[in-house]
């Protein structure tokens, strides 16, 4: 389920970030594989997926990549939400593929 309230507003926050040419990047939250299901996510990703371009980075923490992450309930304090230990993961990932991503790079000053 969507709230519809909440798509629209999405969608405005996104149309807000084009026009100020706000390069966007979204991700899905990994979901532990035992509660995930499967075709109700997929259900959800479509719809969320048409508020975005080719333009935009998106990317899949559900994927068969990171599979080996979503099995370990060490990544998660309560099967749902993620430990210390697999936001830090998180957190690196998106790091990762930010600066990966991002033209021109940014520097930051210390």
């Amino acid at each position: 389920y969507i709230d519809e309230v909440a798509y629209n507003e999405l969608a405005d926050i996104i149309k807000l970030a084009r026009e100020r040419k706000i390069q966007l990047f979204a991700f899905y939250y990994p979901f532990y594989v035992g509660k995930f299901n499967r075709a109700r996510f997929n259900s959800y990703k479509d719809r969320i997926d048409k508020l975005f371009t080719n333009q935009d980075c998106v990317w899949n923490f559900n994927s068969d990549e990171y599979v080996e992450f979503r099995n370990d309930l060490s990544n998660y304090y309560d099967r749902t939400h993620l430990s210390w230990k697999g936001a830090d993961f998180i957190i690196s990932e998106i790091n990762d593929r930010v600066t990966k991503s991002l033209s021109p790079p940014l520097h930051f000053n210390h």
